[in-house]
């Protein structure tokens, strides 16, 4: 068991310098808030499984199993990945079904008093 923690620490400080510079070349060169939060949470949801691999944990399908087992902060962030994601798939639907406001007119009539 002690031979272990090393690994996770390296492992969990790998992660978070992953995710830290994935969200910061994101926040760069993504254009739109839905791209941005659906690739963000995209890289938290890689970064949540490659820590919970190392812990041991299985992040399968089942949900609820996620959130009950997990090692140090994996579970956490897999949530957070996945309201991450959602957000983003949400915001990019609702964009989609709602025209963009059409912008006004720059010119000016004269004023008659």
């Amino acid at each position: 068991m002690n031979d272990s923690i090393p690994t996770v620490v390296a492992m969990t400080t790998l992660s978070t310098g992953f995710l830290i510079l994935a969200i910061l070349v994101i926040l760069v060169r993504s254009r739109t808030v839905e791209m941005k939060l659906l690739l963000i949470g995209i890289f938290m949801a890689i970064a949540a499984s490659a820590e919970a691999n190392v812990v041991g944990v299985s992040l399968g399908a089942n949900a609820a199993q996620v959130a009950v087992s997990g090692g140090l902060g994996s579970t956490t962030l897999a949530k957070i990945a996945v309201i991450l994601t959602l957000a983003g798939a949400g915001m990019m639907i609702l964009s989609r079904l709602a025209p963009p406001a059409t912008p006004a007119i720059g010119r000016e009539g004269p004023h008659v008093d």
